[in-house]
This record gives structure tokens, sequence and C-alpha cells, in this order.
């Protein structure tokens, strides 16, 4: 395999589930992010997105050394924002969503994904009369828990509008609902720092700066408080996520993310709830700078990541016709391209019966994903830009929930 001379055409997606699309058109203002956020090195293209007919191309790259992966070109902060606000995460009953929520807080019927965090913080010495801070609190689950474990002074940020109002609404809880990084909550948060602890799940994948972001976070702390953060791991992360997925705007290693964290003055105390698919760290505010930085970064991740998308994308069988179906997983990082056929019919027996056996073998009760492509058809002139190169029919399009 040629691993020089990777890539398809999606002539369009198939099965994407619960998964939506959205083009990208000439219209959308990009912005570039080409550096590493934990030291400031050039990230080199592993995968380029190209649309209308070559002159669209968007870029991701990767940290060879520690291993983050980002969109060097991608939506500015506006634009996105826009979409979040229009696009994203929307509830039809905002009333019934309230009733729901509220009768969940009050039998104790909380998200199970938050067990292990809990049980987490009650192995932690916090000073449960000061403030602590959930980054991303959604509908406030976990923050209600950690109410009834005696945590009397808390606030959440949740950049949804209307997320937030119904989480005010159902638990009572001091909600900020706005950016992070925004001055007015920055000085809101400041009024009642620092914090003891601050908790932040699947946030950092969605910013512009990652290294700006824990820079606000380690401000609002002392020597001594606690930081948890949770990412989904790079190394486990789905193929056509990392990607395609629209609001993901990097990924990290578990190296790329510790650099950024030792960078602005925190230590690791915990990380036993890490694993291939998701990174949870226990970090701790030292002396900024005191810390010697971690030499851990031996890895090529540019040839472990490049392997992984060969893989995930299924580069490593050759394939005979021009015109097939890429597939992969919703919940793991494994996928291929199997045989497309012209006739409706054959083909929907035949796509049942490969999902099926595909599924019994991984085990998983989740119907696969899968897209229509094509090969790639290049002058010999053109100068390609990375050893991946995915192509549309007309303007890129991205996947989003």
């Amino acid at each position: 395999m040629n691993e020089e001379n990777l890539g398809f055409k999606i002539v369009k997606f198939l099965e994407t589930r619960n998964w939506n699309t959205l083009k990208i058109d000439s219209g959308v203002p990009i912005i570039l992010r080409l550096k590493c956020p934990g030291d400031d090195s050039f990230l080199k293209t592993i995968c380029t997105l190209i649309g209308d007919k070559g002159k669209q191309k968007l870029r991701i790259g990767i940290c060879p050394s520690c291993g983050y992966l980002a969109h060097m070109d991608c939506p500015d902060p506006k634009w996105l924002s826009n979409f979040y606000s229009t696009s994203w995460n929307k509830l039809k009953d905002a009333g019934r969503a309230v009733q729901v929520l509220r009768k969940s807080f009050a039998s104790g019927d909380f998200a199970r994904k938050d067990e292990p965090i809990i049980n987490l913080v009650k192995k932690i010495l916090i000073d449960k009369s000061r403030y602590i801070c959930e980054i991303g609190c959604g509908q406030g689950f976990l923050l209600k828990r950690l109410e009834r474990l005696g945590f009397v002074n808390s606030v959440g940020v949740e950049n949804s509008r209307h997320i937030a109002e119904i989480a005010r609404q159902a638990g009572g809880l001091r909600i900020i609902d706005s950016s992070f990084e925004s001055s007015s909550v920055q000085s809101e948060l400041k009024k009642m720092a620092p914090f003891s602890l601050i908790y932040c799940r699947h946030v950092l994948e969605h910013v512009y700066n990652p290294a700006e972001f824990v820079k606000l976070v380690s401000g609002l702390q002392s020597q001594g408080d606690y930081f948890m953060i949770s990412v989904p791991n790079l190394e486990g992360a789905i193929s056509m996520a990392c990607l395609l997925y629209l609001p993901h705007l990097q990924y990290f290693s578990k190296n790329a993310l510790q650099k950024i964290l030792e960078n602005n003055g925190y230590k690791i105390i915990d990380d036993s709830l890490t694993n291939n698919n998701e990174i949870n760290l226990v970090v701790q505010r030292v002396a900024l700078r005191q810390e010697k930085l971690s030499e851990n970064y031996k890895v090529d991740y540019f040839s472990k990541i490049m392997e992984k998308f060969v893989k995930g994308l299924g580069f490593t069988k050759k394939h005979y016709s021009s015109v097939r179906r890429l597939w992969w997983h919703r919940r793991m990082d494994k996928g291929g391209q199997a045989s497309f056929f012209r006739n409706e019919l054959v083909d929907k027996i035949y796509w049942r019966i490969f999902s099926k056996i595909i599924m019994h073998k991984d085990k998983t009760k989740y119907p696969l994903k899968s897209a229509l492509i094509s090969n790639l058809v290049s002058p010999s002139i053109y100068q390609r830009d990375s050893s991946i190169e995915i192509w549309f029919e007309n303007d890129v399009e991205f996947l989003y929930k």
C-alpha cells in the first residue's frame, strides 16, 4: 500500500443515523490554526478535505511529537457560534424537558456516566465550603449530584441558553449561559474564585484555543486546587469523526493534553479513568512553571495516526470497483470499504446482510454508518497537500449531531 497516494471522493452519504450533514461553502469565513498549543510547533498536514473542484481545501494536521490533531482551516468563531445557536442541541418542548428533568432530580435518577467521576471526587480532599464550577454543565446533572454530596456553593457555565434555562428552572442551579472564554463570564467567575474544584467534560475539543482555555481555568484557582478534565482520546476515536465531525475542532492524545496542562501549572495526580476512548485526568494546581515538563513525547504520532486512519478508512485492502461503500462503526474505530450495487434492491439486501455480519462479529448493537465513494482521478501535474485526501462532489461536507 502506497501511503503517499491514499484517498477517495465522497459521492454522497448513505446511512448517517443520528448524524446530519452540513456543507461548508465559499461564503463560510475560514480561520487558520497552524501550531500546536502545547509547544507552538507547526502542525504537519495528515489529511486534506477538498471541494469545489479543487478550489476549496481544508487541512487537518497533527503535532508529530505529542499527538495533538486539529482542523487547521476551520470556520471562524462567529460562524460556529451561530451554528450552535441555530442547529445544535435544540429541544422541541422546553416545558416538557423541565418537568422530566425536575422529576429526575427529585428521584435521584442521574446519568450513569457521572458515577465514576462522583466516586473519584469522594476520594479527593476538597473543601466543600468553597465554590466549585462545572464548565459545559448541560442540564446540571453533575452539579446536582455534587450538591447532594455537600458542595453548597456551585456554579455552572453552559453556552446553550435554552439548556441553561431548563437546568435553572428544574434544579434551581446557578448557571451562567455564555461562553467560558468571554470577558463577562470571566469577570463573574472571578468574584467567586479561587475554585476548589473545576470540572470540564468534553468541552476542550470544541474550543479554538485550548491552551488559552486552560490558562483561564488556571487563573481561577490557587495552588492545591483541583481541575478534572475529560476529552475524547485521539488514539481510540472514530477515524471518520476525527476528520469530518465538525463540532470537534481538535483531538488530544494523553501526552498532548498533559503538555498543555503542565504548561499552565498543573500536575497529574490521577488518570485511573483514562481508557482508549476517553482521557480522564485529575490535576492539581502547583506553582506555575516550577514543575518539570514531562519528557514522554517520544512517539512518532504522525506515523501512528496515519496507521490508524489507514485501517479506519479501509485502505488496508485493494479495491477493484471504482464505486463502493465506505462504512464505519458508531462507537468504535473500525471501518472498511465494501461493494456497492447499482441495483437498489440488490444493494439493500447485500448491505443488510453485510451489516448484520459485521455487527455480530464486532458484538455491537449500533447500526453501521456509510457513504458512497469513488476512486480519485487527479491530473498527473496535481501536487498533493497530504498523504490522505477526501474529495467531495461539490462543497466540503461535515457531519454533526
